[in-house]
């Protein structure tokens, strides 16, 4: 998007679109998706809404979809903004032969489709179609039979069921946290403790927890992270102060917040921002604390004590100067309802921590956007080297790479194998790779299964993911992880937008993270 705004135009190549962006559309339909919603914005100067050659060419004409297509919010009417229609029929009629079943709160189609059909932009054969459409998923749903079960009494939090799908919650949230820094062993908390410091504005702040969009929680049910800590940590003394707001420029609590902090033996600082900020129309363009918080943190630091932060975010925040200070930082972004719970399960070594980054984490918004499949330059980053892919004011390497994410145990990989060596279409490769849990602990280790097509007809990016798996190990125990990797997963988008599988060389790489230097390497050769 233009600037990185909400709604704003994004302008991509053919290439990108193909190669990124469609192909989770197509695993969609063919695991059977019944809905797709077009996006608000336009793709090089075409409206998502009324994109013709995308929806019902590609998508419908093409993949085969035949279920149903709904606008976002009021996105027909919108047509008019774009500057593609100059009126509500026009806007209404685009968007139907686009292929648009539903239109989302426009009432475009209430309104613009008799005048369209007046007016011969749209056939009574267009309105049938999408007519059949929407009666077919509904009957599909048994919505004619019984159209308001989901809304009868018992259902959600309180009714059959309502503690097995809370410990569901508390054991999805634990496995989201990532742990992103780790040093002098201030983790797990050390029972001997008895006096925490729990600071800052999302401390005990228990709706922010549910983050935005969070249609089924209900905030005075969720559990912050306060209220976590106390019931994990029965007897011991928790002292907890906001110090500042979530945003704002008021600095007058600060030294009540500090002063807490003093007088204990470990601090939890718990910064970041309001689930406002990460839902829709939430775009910031400075990726650092809101407010006055890096001058509370700061001052917390300036201490001495033994720091764990706790970043609640929706999205990567840039804090090289946390990440470098503080003992052990944790992303824990909106963990939902039994936020406080999974927390202190992480916290106290209850839960040893497996969560892995599914982004790439910037070191400042400069390097934004970065991610791990980038295309090889004619002039690669070189550390040093003047004209060269890089910054003259910062690494070009991320802060963290996709995948990161520590644990309190640590794992070793050896031995990659790739068997066969040299494959053809139609066959498969099977790799495997032995994991040694080198630790005092049992735990679960995630490995990501990388590619690289050196030579083809198309520049491939330096790495593709090809396969994830996780492997339990107890304390000093050894296990394999293997995969088996079919041929045609190493075709690509040719250059007449085709899956094409070309011979050459591919090296594979298995490694904890996206991070090169923690790879094990192999090669395959597929052969003509």
């Amino acid at each position: 998007m233009t600037a990185g705004r909400e709604y704003a135009s994004a302008d991509l190549s053919e290439r990108t679109l193909h190669e990124i962006y469609l192909p989770p559309f197509t695993a969609a339909v063919v695991a059977g998706t019944a809905a797709i919603m077009p996006a608000f914005n336009d793709i090089a100067g075409a409206p998502t809404t009324a994109n013709a050659p995308l929806l019902r060419g590609w998508l419908r004409e093409r993949l085969g979809f035949g279920g149903v297509l709904i606008s976002d919010y009021n996105a027909i009417a919108e047509l008019l903004n774009h500057g593609v229609a100059g009126d509500i029929a026009e806007a209404a009629a685009l968007a139907l032969k686009a292929g648009v079943d539903i239109d989302m709160m426009s009432n475009a189609y209430a309104k613009g489709l008799p005048e369209a059909l007046r007016r011969g932009l749209v056939d009574m054969a267009d309105i049938d179609a999408s007519v059949r459409r929407v009666l077919g998923l509904k009957e599909r749903l048994g919505l004619f039979d019984d159209p308001y079960r989901r809304g009868a009494p018992g259902f959600g939090a309180t009714g059959p069921g309502a503690s097995a799908r809370r410990e569901l919650a508390r054991e999805v949230a634990r496995r989201t946290i990532v742990l992103l820094t780790h040093a002098r062993g201030v983790l797990p908390l050390s029972p001997d403790i008895r006096r925490i410091a729990l600071v800052g504005p999302l401390a005990a702040a228990p709706r922010e927890m549910l983050g935005p969009w969070a249609s089924a929680g209900r905030g005075e049910e969720a559990v912050s992270i306060l209220e976590g800590l106390e019931a994990a940590l029965p007897g011991r003394q928790i002292d907890s102060a906001p110090g500042v707001d979530i945003a704002g420029d008021d600095t007058r609590s600060i030294s009540a917040a500090v002063d807490l902090c003093r007088n204990a033996e470990v601090v939890v600082l718990c910064l970041g921002e309001a689930a406002s900020m990460s839902r829709e129309s939430a775009s910031r363009a400075d990726l650092g604390l809101p407010g006055r918080q890096r001058a509370f943190a700061e001052a917390v630091l300036d201490l001495g004590k033994p720091v764990v932060a706790l970043l609640t975010s929706g999205r990567p925040l840039t804090l090289p100067w946390l990440f470098e200070r503080a003992d052990a930082v944790l992303a824990t972004w909106f963990l939902g309802s039994e936020a406080g719970h999974a927390v202190a399960d992480v916290l106290t070594g209850k839960f040893n921590p497996t969560g892995k980054l599914p982004v790439t984490w910037p070191r400042r918004v400069g390097q934004a956007p970065i991610f791990y499949s980038q295309r090889p330059s004619g002039r690669p980053t070189k550390i040093g080297g003047r004209y060269s892919s890089s910054y003259l004011d910062l690494p070009a390497a991320p802060q963290f790479p996709f995948g990161h994410g520590l644990s309190y145990s640590g794992f070793t990989l050896h031995d990659l194998q790739c068997d066969p060596s040299c494959v053809k279409a139609g066959e498969s490769i099977e790799i495997t790779v032995t994991v040694h849990n080198d630790s005092g602990g049992g735990g679960e280790a995630t490995l990501f299964l990388f590619v690289r097509d050196l030579v083809a007809s198309v520049a491939r990016p330096v790495l593709e993911l090809k396969g994830v798996r996780k492997i339990v190990l107890a304390a000093g125990e050894r296990g394999q992880a293997v995969w088996l990797l079919p041929v045609e997963t190493l075709a690509f988008i040719g250059p007449g937008f085709d899956p094409v599988l070309e011979p050459g060389r591919f090296e594979v790489h298995v490694g904890q993270s996206a991070d090169p230097a923690e790879f094990l390497t192999g090669v395959v050769d597929v052969a003509q």
